[in-house]
């Protein structure tokens, strides 16, 4: 199933999409943090995530998973084999159980293994079930060719094993491993009736079980040949079965076929042939206390932020394919304040609540996916892409129109007027910033409050109270003061700045001295420590030369 998952509000404002953050291609996904999910090569150019296949089993005496990216980096995956040679093509792209395969092309490449520390490939007398599984794709005609082979001659007589493809069909051939007695041993043979597939994978195992001397041919899980190793019908009695004792061949893959290997596989003990396939972990039920579990790959994403703070989110879209019984979910967390990978405050919150975290104001976000398998562990959920757009809180335009005038009233005064900006969020809530300093590129001294007498609720009395700084003198409205906007500065209204800030030590006005001035505007979501981005640049400078004192 293709999982579309797009949600989308229409602010009223006339902002389009500022900004998204999208997760979509190979270098993108590189950047997660993941714990059971893997990059795979969807096509030529778009790369998907998905759940990293299991582990090899516990009971795996070989293993070539072709997961390498040189062949000549092959390792026997258990570690109980040495890798002498191996010289294939490594391709990625159709694989079922990994994101590499191996080609062969003919005598121009094989894998060489060295068989004399492991416990199976030297063994002169098997007494434990084993099997031998792999994934094929032979070229499009295979007349005769090798898929593996471990034999030695001497005295004229072959021993060991072989597997060839015979007219596209899988013929396996046991040369002298039966023994009647010392000195006499019998060949066996096991042939599917099918050609193989040419253009998909085929499940090829070979199981034989020394203690009733059976051994059988299965393709996709389905027996196609079989036979019973024994002494007679009138004596049922398994052959001893095994490797010659002076061979030490090498187990040759490849030598001469053309056409894709993968997964090859010897293990111990009797097979669970439907799970050899399956790459990913299904679910396990332990019947005596009743409990199920099944593993989940989890993904992060890194701390992304956007420019500004005060951000809406706008949607989130999803490419992904999330098969029946399947799970893929998406989780993220937003917040105006930094938050780190292991910040517990910060809630995650699921997809499907998406649209009431539209109404929260960020600037940080981190997602997070989770994916798991079908219950068979043959189905991985993946996905192509992500994408969260955002809309930003933008900071306002400089104020336009600045001017300073002296003050009437107060020698060691001076009013500032300046146009009122445009801005909704600035007119209606925000307020303005007054900077000054005694050199036009260092401003030294910010002014954000005013003192206002107002009435007291129920009272004739007047309080003292500290409002923002708005250029609106009491009484008058926006429509009224739009284009005189005023602000008279003096030592007074510096001292209750110095009075209500953290620095106590503000510039003071001098007489004789030419102070500079500039004026930002700031929209209703700044704070100094929460949205202190919400301020505009800084306005162009004005001065004003404070009179000497005629008697000083």
């Amino acid at each position: 199933m293709n999982l579309k998952f797009l949600t989308l509000l229409l602010f009223s404002f006339s902002s389009v999409f500022s900004g998204e953050f999208v997760f979509d291609d190979k270098e993108d996904f590189s950047k997660l943090k993941k714990k059971g999910i893997r990059i795979v090569k969807a096509s030529a150019k778009n790369y998907k995530l998905e759940l990293s296949p299991k582990k090899t089993e516990a009971n795996t005496e070989l293993l070539l998973n072709f997961e390498n990216k040189k062949a000549s980096e092959l390792k026997d995956t258990t570690g109980n084999y040495t890798v002498n040679a191996s010289t294939y093509a490594v391709e990625e792209g159709k694989a079922l159980m990994g994101k590499r395969y191996a080609s062969f092309a003919a005598n121009n490449s094989y894998i060489s293994v060295a068989t004399s520390n492991g416990r199976l490939l030297n063994s002169v007398h098997f007494t434990e079930p084993f099997y031998i599984s792999f994934l094929v794709m032979p070229g499009e005609s295979e007349q005769y060719s090798f898929v593996f082979t471990k034999s030695l001659i001497t005295g004229g007589r072959k021993f060991g094993i072989e597997c060839n493809i015979v007219n596209n069909k899988i013929e396996v051939q046991f040369h002298n491993m039966f023994s009647y007695s010392k000195t006499e041993s019998r060949s066996f043979s096991l042939k599917s009736p099918d050609k193989l597939k040419t253009e998909d994978w085929t499940h090829v195992m070979i199981a034989i079980d020394p203690a009733t001397g059976k051994a059988t041919l299965f393709e996709d899980g389905k027996s196609k040949s079989e036979f019973e190793a024994i002494k007679s019908p009138e004596n049922p009695t398994s052959l001893p079965f095994g490797f010659h004792p002076n061979d030490t061949t090498p187990l040759l893959i490849g030598k001469g076929f053309f056409g894709k290997l993968d997964h090859f596989l010897i293990g111990i003990g009797n097979p669970e042939i439907d799970k050899l396939t399956e790459p990913f972990k299904g679910v396990s039920y332990d019947d005596t206390i009743k409990f199920a579990n099944q593993f989940k790959g989890i993904a992060y994403s890194p701390i992304l932020h956007t420019k500004n703070s005060f951000s809406k989110l706008l949607s989130l879209e999803l490419d992904a394919v999330k098969p029946t019984g399947t799970q893929l979910e998406i989780h993220f967390r937003i917040s105006n304040s930094y938050f780190t990978e292991d910040d517990s405050e910060v809630k995650w919150i699921d997809s499907a609540d998406f649209k009431d975290a539209m109404k929260t104001d960020f600037k940080y976000l981190q997602w997070k996916l989770i994916l798991r398998s079908d219950y068979s562990g043959k189905s991985t959920p993946s996905l192509n892409t992500i994408r969260f757009r955002y809309v930003e809180s933008i900071p306002p335009n400089p104020p336009a129109g600045l001017k300073v005038v002296e003050n009437e009233k107060n020698p060691l005064g001076v009013c500032l007027i300046w146009v009122s900006n445009h801005e909704d969020n600035v007119r209606d809530g925000g307020k303005y910033l007054i900077h000054y300093g005694v050199s036009p590129d260092r401003m030294i001294g910010t002014i954000s409050v005013r003192e206002v007498e107002i009435k007291k609720e129920g009272s004739e009395d007047k309080v003292k109270v500290l409002k923002n700084i708005t250029g609106l003198e009491e009484g008058m409205n926006l429509t009224q003061a739009y284009k005189s906007l005023k602000q008279c500065v003096d030592n007074d209204l510096i001292t209750l700045n110095a009075l209500n800030r953290k620095d106590k030590n503000l510039l003071f006005f001098k007489p004789g001295l030419t102070y500079y001035f500039k004026i930002s505007a700031c929209n209703k979501n700044y704070s100094e420590t929460i949205g202190s981005d919400q301020k505009s640049v800084l306005s162009n400078s004005v001065l004003f030369t404070f009179k000497n004192q005629a008697n000083n």
